[in-house]
């Protein structure tokens, strides 16, 4: 996943899913770490060479995909290009470009697809709504058999997160939803917004 998350718009990073849609195993980190600050191509080289040794990871044997998202960085379209440029330069491995999805978008979709399961992003939207339903069904009624729910603002600090609710909405039934912040007006992500600005600043809309 190409993003920075609650970062600046300059700013850009990866985060890698393991296999199994969870986060990426803490032994890797180490060498994640090592060849982030490799000082030339050679080292690099090396380091994957040594890793691959120690972990017994034999490249052609198998065929892979590695799914690439992205957030709405500007950035994003060109490092995405980049990545594909990578992994299609390894012996059996192609790039899948998954579009602009949020980090748990893409995290649940390379879980879907490793399950043999519909890994789309309106799949994605189907079980989330249809697990929001099930949890409002928990909810106890009031005297006169209505459900009784408060308004849910959500702030998009103008990124995906604030497009893709936007996308699911209509299917969060007896939910009063209401959505600041898309970036669909123009603003900046994160610029003066979104969770981050609530924890460093102790300020909310």
């Amino acid at each position: 996943m190409i993003t920075a998350s609650h970062k600046k718009v300059s700013d850009s990073g990866i985060k890698v899913s393991d296999p199994s849609g969870g986060m990426l195993s803490k032994k890797w980190e180490p060498f994640a770490n090592q060849i982030a600050n490799a000082s030339s191509l050679g080292e690099l080289v090396s380091l994957i060479r040594e890793f691959m040794e120690k972990e017994d990871i034999t490249i052609g044997e198998k065929s892979a995909e590695v799914w690439l998202g992205r957030d709405t960085r500007p950035s994003g379209e060109s490092l995405l290009r980049a990545a594909e440029i990578v992994v299609g330069s390894i012996l059996g491995s192609v790039a899948i470009d998954i579009g602009i999805l949020t980090t748990p978008q893409l995290h649940w979709m390379v879980r879907a697809k490793n399950k043999s399961l519909k890994a789309t992003e309106n799949y994605y939207f189907d079980n989330m709504s249809a697990s929001f339903r099930f949890l409002i069904d928990l909810i106890p009624m009031s005297g006169n058999n209505e459900l009784e729910m408060s308004k849910l603002l959500v702030d998009g600090a103008n990124g995906v997160g604030g497009q893709k609710i936007e996308e699911v909405r209509g299917s969060l039934t007896n939910l009063d939803l209401e959505i600041r912040n898309t970036g669909r007006d123009g603003g900046v992500l994160n610029e003066s917004v979104g969770a981050d600005l609530c924890r460093k600043k102790r300020f909310c809309l």
